[in-house]
């Protein structure tokens, strides 16, 4: 488990990553670039350690993610964008990779 510090450096890193892939998947629709950066700031958030995800509904095909702030003691619903399964999977995997680079070079600094 990571501490506060760690976490929020570990997000600070992931966040190039989280605004490149806005820019790319929202096609130049600033309301789509807007709410796949919200989507993806809440990934980047669950891999730092920083919002726990609690569930997921599926009503409309693209679901919704419910997130708890443990932190904050506060509950926030993401609505996921239309992003394939395999890019979201890609995209997972760059902020996981980021985040223990990240973690790497706190505990090392």
């Amino acid at each position: 488990m990571l501490d506060r510090q760690q976490q929020l450096l570990s997000l600070q890193a992931a966040q190039s990553i989280v605004c490149r892939w806005a820019i790319r998947l929202g096609r130049g629709d600033r309301q789509r670039t807007e709410w796949v950066l919200s989507y993806l700031s809440a990934l980047a958030q669950i891999e730092c350690g920083l919002l726990r995800e609690v569930r997921t509904s599926r009503a409309d095909g693209l679901g919704d993610l419910v997130l708890v702030d443990e932190f904050a003691e506060a509950l926030h619903a993401v609505r996921r964008p239309p992003i394939a399964v395999a890019t979201e999977r890609r995209i997972g995997a760059e902020l996981r990779q980021e985040v223990h680079r990240a973690i790497q070079r706190a505990s090392h600094g």
